[in-house]
């Protein structure tokens, strides 16, 4: 289990996006919004439920821990789901905090503290799309760094989607990192010897 570090006055935590936990009708949604002081959204026609924020990680708490078992050969699991969102307090502790952090950017956090080559990023689908969802969209295989940035200023990456990996990507080409790339599990082996996939360089 991972707790990751995030900060109080992160500003997505005055602008809840990402939906957790049931679905309920408008009349339940509303009694507990009230009753718990959560926020709610409505997700699908006549559906709600609640959402919370998607702050930015900035540590990872048991990152000594990890480095240690990497020392001795281990294969770490960590980060998963995006970690526990946390804040340091007075005393040294942490606390707490409903959030939901994003697993590409967790990842990215992760690869870049342990001086990781490549960071693999798994999605559903085989390659990044540009122009997805139009007539016109069709698969890119490699980009450098600089295009990643342009292409995602142009908004051809959705937030909730595939814009947090090249985020995430962009990260790692920028702390040092030498290849990211994304595709699905299937391709995951030979998209790094740039047989599927979508490969991100610095040049």
């Amino acid at each position: 289990v991972s707790h990751v570090g995030v900060e109080r006055e992160d500003p997505a935590f005055g602008r809840p996006t990402k939906p957790i936990g049931p679905f309920f009708d408008q009349a339940d949604a509303r009694h507990l919004a009230r009753q718990r002081g959560w926020t709610i959204a409505e997700v699908e026609h006549g559906q709600y439920r609640r959402v919370v924020a998607s702050p930015a990680p900035q540590l990872l708490v048991e990152l000594p821990a990890v480095l240690q078992s990497l020392a001795t050969g281990a294969v770490v699991v960590a980060g998963g789901g995006g970690g526990i969102p946390v804040v340091p307090t007075g005393d040294r502790g942490l606390e707490p905090v409903d959030g939901v952090i994003d697993k590409d950017l967790v990842a990215e956090r992760l690869g870049s503290a342990v001086g990781a080559d490549n960071l693999v990023l798994l999605t559903n689908v085989p390659e990044v799309m540009l122009d997805f969802g139009t007539p016109n969209q069709r698969p890119i295989h490699k980009m450098t760094l600089a295009e990643a940035m342009q292409h995602s200023a142009a908004g051809h990456f959705a937030t909730g989607s595939m814009g947090p990996k090249v985020e995430a990507a962009v990260s790692f080409l920028k702390n040092g990192g030498g290849l990211a790339v994304i595709t699905s599990a299937r391709y995951a082996q030979s998209a790094l010897a740039g047989q599927h996939g979508t490969r991100i360089v610095l040049r």
